[in-house]
C-alpha cells in the first residue's frame, strides 16, 4: 500500500494498493503521482494470516513541469519589448525558476542544451538566448517584464544574465520557460506553439506601437501639423496681397 505523506500536486492523492503472487521479489508500483512522498507499506500474507508490516518513506521523481502560458506582448519600444508573464502552478514538482528566452527567427524549437547568454549565443552564431532568469517570488502574480532594459537578472548566485537592449531593425520573439529541480533531477518546460505541439511559442511584438504612442496617431498629428502650417502661410500671403492692394488708398 502507498499512502501520500506530502506532495507538490494541487489535486488530492488517493492511496493505492497492489497484490502480488508468492515468489515475487521485485515489483514496479504504477500509477503514483510525481513529486510525492509516500509511505510504502508491505505485508506478507498466507492462509495462516499476515506477517509484520514493513514500511519505508520514499519520494517519486518529478515530471516535466506544467507548460507556462505564452507571454502576452503589451508594447514595443525602440529597444525594448514589454510582456506580461503569468505564474505557473506546477503539478509535478517545485517551481525552481523561470527563464525568459529571446529569438530573432520564427523557429518552433531549439536545442535546450544550447540555451546560453546573449554574448555566448553571438559567439556560437545562435539565434536565441536567455535574457533573464527570475525566481518564483518574482512571478507570484501576473507580472510585466521589460525585455531589453539593459539590466542583469539572476535567480541564484552562480550566474547573472544580461538583458541586452534590442536592436530596432530586428524582429524579436519572446518565450517563457519553467525549471523544476528536486533531489538531483531537473526538468524544464517551455510554452507551446500549439495545443498539439510541444516547443517554444515565438511571439512577434507588433510594430504598431512605439513608446506607448500608436503609429496611426503619430501620422495623424504629422498631417495635421502640415495642413495647419500651409493654412497659416496662405493666410499670411492673402493678408499681404490685400494690404498691398489697398494700403495706398485713403478713405474720406
Amino acid at each position: 500500500t502507498a499512502t501520500m505523506v506530502e506532495t507538490f500536486s494541487q489535486t488530492p492523492v488517493s492511496p493505492r494498493s497492489w497484490t502480488y503472487p508468492v515468489g515475487i521479489t521485485r515489483a514496479r508500483l504504477l500509477g503514483l503521482t510525481p513529486a510525492t512522498r509516500y509511505n510504502i507499506t508491505i505485508c506478507v500474507g498466507n492462509s495462516f494470516g499476515t506477517g509484520p508490516l514493513i514500511y519505508e518513506l520514499v519520494w517519486t521523481h518529478i515530471a516535466e513541469p506544467t507548460q507556462p502560458d505564452t507571454p502576452e506582448v503589451l508594447k514595443k519600444g525602440q529597444s525594448t519589448i514589454t510582456v506580461k508573464l503569468k505564474p505557473v502552478i506546477n503539478e509535478f514538482g517545485p517551481v525552481s525558476k523561470y527563464k525568459i528566452i529571446v529569438s530573432t527567427d520564427e523557429r518552433n524549437f531549439f536545442e535546450d542544451n544550447c540555451l546560453k547568454s546573449w554574448i555566448e549565443s553571438q559567439n556560437d552564431n545562435l539565434t536565441y538566448y536567455i535574457t533573464a532568469e527570475l525566481c518564483p517570488k518574482d512571478v507570484l502574480n501576473e507580472t510585466e517584464f521589460v525585455v531589453g532594459d539593459g539590466k542583469r537578472y539572476s535567480c541564484d548566485s552562480d550566474k547573472s544574465w544580461y538583458n541586452v537592449p534590442l536592436a530596432s531593425k530586428d524582429q524579436y520573439h519572446v518565450s517563457l520557460g519553467i525549471v523544476s529541480s528536486f533531489q538531483g533531477l531537473t526538468k524544464t518546460s517551455y510554452s507551446s506553439a500549439s495545443p498539439s505541439h510541444n516547443g517554444v511559442i515565438l511571439l512577434y511584438a507588433p510594430p504598431d506601437e512605439e513608446d506607448g504612442v500608436s503609429e496611426g496617431l503619430l501620422t495623424f498629428l504629422k498631417i495635421a501639423i502640415v495642413i495647419g502650417g500651409l493654412l497659416l502661410v496662405m493666410s499670411i500671403v492673402v493678408f499681404l496681397l490685400i494690404r498691398r492692394k489697398y494700403g495706398g488708398h485713403r478713405y474720406i
